[in-house]
């Protein structure tokens, strides 16, 4: 083949739009379609230019334009748009001209693309087709009153006027398609080639219509949102509220989804740097509120299921009286039977004997703990929630209570006094004047019920006498309510006293739907949203679905399993009456490294009785079974400050009686130190127990140190878990640094406790690289933490060695 049929030869290029986006000559405008343009032209002989000719293949007709100039020996389509036909009719001799002949190097082709750049804009406004400066003000003014529109929405949503707020996102929706419909005048091209300008404004109107876009979608999602959430507060069929719900909610979903797809088609850097960051925080939280959509739709089957919805629903709810701790949360003096089918209370049971009523049906004879015998050797129903891990305290719990003649139930609940507390100040004063000459409120509510449910016991142990309770009068019938609850009052006539526990809740739950209103609802998220990370709120399911989920959330009260160090704090009152409700406490925890990477750690905790000596139940001395639960294999170095009952006043139990597996196990294999501190396992973690009694009006301090069973190692690095791999990510050598974690849980019922964490390090071997939480200043030998104990917190440092 000759060399002249060479350079004649016809070539097909198959080109995609991000080949096109990546080259770097000439012009580049993006097309309305994904295909790839298949370009034909014919290689121009050098002598014969002026008998060249050109092919034109139109590919996509639509298309307004497409220029790119080639080398100079090439040539490239151009493509006008059919709805200008003024455009396409003036241009046409300019067209043909300026093909018959080569363009004369690329200073040429660059005149001749701004030529078709500027030349339909000064056209379409010519004729009236495009008026930029009108154009400007209509888009300008219908995106303002849609960002008022969305700015009210979410004011009325945040005070759940859900009428006002869907008006006004759908409002704010259809200025915002306005807006995009008076941007659709503008050639999608001419945005494309705006983007690329040095312009910031011309830069920011060239995403102008993706974020018109995404304001319409964040206007459907709002008012969508606003009905999901109605019909959650609507007085249908709990069925059918669940049903519109998901309706909804998989509407705001695609929306959602949708969303976060125009936001990631936008590229930060066409918007004015000062703009960036903010769209790149939208960005993320469009994807954090698409994660968190997809998961409440898809466990709206999982919320049928535990009110009763698709099945029936048994419950056993436990009064945990955190006023007199427990392991689990606080004293079990009542409790409460409840079922659910079709999302409603079918059946609800309230005994006003509390949970003594039990007694009677346990034939079985078990061994209480050790430390329990200071008031019974036997082990009863009302005090199984023995252990500081829920799931523990519930198997126990359901155990004794079938044992009792109680049938199976499909899960344990439990919560304190601090529950009500919080529901009375929604609800306002519950009158029961009727019932026991008094009105209760968020205010005197744990000293009268207290009274009332203990006047019997409070005499007759000789603390208080029958005048003090003058002032109180008890009827022997339930209160008058729209709920009906069974409280068995008339077996064993008299001996009802935690009747009042009945008659409070049946009036709580009467007043309380009454009062949810806009304002209320908010506090009462609150209150339960509170309740759960304290742990005055717990679930235990038999279903393992429902199950996984609470543990997930941490609303199921479980110690964790953790590979660095760990501390719980339970206190267990036994024979101090109510006195813990005047008790406060602070918790300082110390660790010290050692050279050779041994952690040895210090347990102070400080304890104070508030109450004054001979006061209405909260006066007497705080007895209390203190246990701090430490890593598993932790050895005791020594303990201090402890003092415990008198001996002789414990009693014994029937060695022919049985014991609790967990029991016989865990502490009835315990070691006991001279000054009689336990040690035993349980549940994985290593438990040292011991006794504190302190005074009305006095302090105690106790002390633990102990060696925690691992060392900080430094060789053969594996990143096997997330700590060893920031550690690589971030600092790179892994063979010099280490991680130290510590995870403090807060006891089940208990009120926040001050505390406190120091870390120190061995200042020659090791240096603090990184702590969490993050401190302004990094001390290079540790850390200084301190704050409320109101819920579980974590702690972290990141140490080099220095070697």
């Amino acid at each position: 083949m000759s060399k002249s049929k060479k350079q004649n030869k016809k070539f097909s290029l198959s080109v995609s739009l991000d080949q096109l986006r990546s080259e770097d000559a000439g012009f580049v405008i993006d097309l309305r379609k994904k295909e790839p343009l298949h370009l034909s032209a014919v290689s121009l002989p050098k002598k014969k230019k002026n008998k060249a000719s050109w092919k034109s293949e139109r590919v996509v007709s639509s298309l307004p334009f497409f220029f790119k100039p080639l080398t100079k020996h090439h040539y490239q389509n151009v493509f006008l748009d059919q709805r200008a036909e003024e455009i396409r009719d003036s241009f046409s001799a300019f067209e043909k001209k300026c093909f018959k002949h080569t363009f004369r190097g690329r200073a040429i082709s660059l005149f001749f693309a701004l030529l078709i750049i500027f030349i339909p804009l000064k056209l379409l406004a010519y004729y009236k087709i495009f008026d930029p400066q009108a154009l400007k003000e209509r888009i300008t003014a219908n995106s303002h009153l849609a960002i008022n529109d969305l700015m009210s929405a979410a004011s009325a949503a945040s005070q759940l006027d859900l009428k006002l707020a869907s008006n006004d996102f759908s409002g704010a929706a259809g200025h915002f398609l306005q807006a995009e419909n008076d941007l659709k005048n503008i050639d999608e091209s001419l945005l494309q080639l705006a983007a690329l300008s040095g312009n910031e404004e011309l830069r920011l109107a060239a995403s102008g219509k993706k974020f018109l876009q995404a304001g319409i979608l964040a206007s459907t999602m709002g008012e969508h949102l606003t009905k999901a959430i109605d019909a959650l507060l609507s007085q249908n069929k709990p069925q059918d509220s669940l049903k519109n719900f998901s309706k909804e909610g998989k509407i705001v979903l695609e929306n959602s989804k949708e969303l976060s797809k125009i936001l990631e088609d936008i590229d930060p850097q066409t918007l004015p740097e000062k703009y960036r960051q903010q769209f790149l925080d939208l960005k993320q939280q469009a994807l954090a509120l698409n994660e968190l959509l997809a998961e409440v739709i898809s466990k709206t089957d999982q919320f049928g299921k535990l009110f009763g919805v698709s099945r029936n629903q048994r419950y056993l709810l436990i009064f945990q009286n955190n006023t007199e701790m427990r392991g689990g949360g606080g004293f079990m003096g009542s409790y409460a039977l409840i079922d659910f089918s079709g999302g409603k209370i079918k059946n609800l049971e309230i005994p006003g004997g509390g949970t003594y009523d039990t007694k009677g049906g346990l034939t079985a004879f078990i061994k209480s703990p050790e430390a329990l015998r200071l008031i019974a050797p036997r082990w009863f129903f009302w005090d199984a929630n023995w252990f500081p891990d829920w799931a523990l305290s519930a198997e126990n719990i359901r155990w004794f209570y079938e044992k009792s003649g109680g049938p199976t139930v499909d899960g344990v609940i439990a919560f304190t006094p601090d529950i009500i507390a919080g529901l009375l100040e929604i609800t306002g004063p519950i009158d029961l004047t009727k019932e026991y000459g008094v009105v209760i409120d968020s205010q005197n509510f744990y000293e009268l019920t207290q009274q009332i449910a203990e006047k019997d016991n409070l005499v007759k142990d000789g603390h208080l006498s029958a005048d003090d309770f003058k002032s109180i009068e008890s009827t022997a019938e339930a209160a008058k309510t729209a709920i009906e609850i069974k409280q068995d009052l008339e077996r064993n006539k008299g001996k009802k006293p935690k009747k009042i526990i009945g008659d409070l809740t049946a009036k709580i739950l009467t007043e309380l739907p009454k009062k949810v209103d806009r304002e209320n609802l908010v506090k009462l998220l609150k209150l339960l949203e509170k309740s759960l990370s304290q742990k005055q709120l717990m679930f235990n399911f038999s279903d393992p679905e429902l199950q996984a989920e609470v543990e997930k959330y941490n609303w199921a009260g479980r110690q964790e399993e953790v590979s660095g160090d760990y501390l719980m704090v339970a206190h267990t009152n036994i024979s101090g009456g109510k006195s813990d409700y005047k008790m406060t406490e602070k918790i300082e925890q110390s660790t010290n490294i050692s050279a050779d990477g041994k952690i040895i750690n210090t347990v102070r905790i400080t304890r104070r009785h508030n109450g004054v000596k001979g006061e209405k139940l909260f006066g007497m001395k705080n007895v209390d079974w203190l246990r701090i639960y430490v890593p598993e294999g932790s050895k005791l170095i020594s303990a201090s400050g402890f003092k415990a009952p008198t001996s002789t006043l414990f009693k014994t139990a029937d060695n022919s009686w049985e014991s609790r597996p967990i029991i016989s196990q865990g502490e009835g294999r315990a070691q006991k130190t001279v000054d009689g501190t336990m040690i035993y396992n349980e549940n994985g973690k290593t438990v040292f127990a011991n006794w504190l009694i302190t005074d009305p009006g006095s302090e105690n301090i106790v002390e633990f140190t102990y060696f925690l069973p691992q060392k900080l190692t430094f060789a053969n690095q594996q990143l096997a878990n997330w700590s060893e791999k920031l550690l690589y990510f971030i600092f790179g050598e892994t063979e010099k640094l280490t991680s130290y974690s510590l995870l403090i849980q807060k006891q089940p019922g208990a009120k926040p406790s001050e505390f406190s964490s120091i870390l120190k390090v061995d200042n020659q071997q090791f240096t603090n690289l990184w702590t969490y939480p993050e401190q302004e200043k990094i001390d290079a030998s540790g850390w200084q933490q301190s704050g409320l104990l109101d819920a579980d917190q974590s702690f972290g440092a990141i140490l080099k060695f220095n070697h």
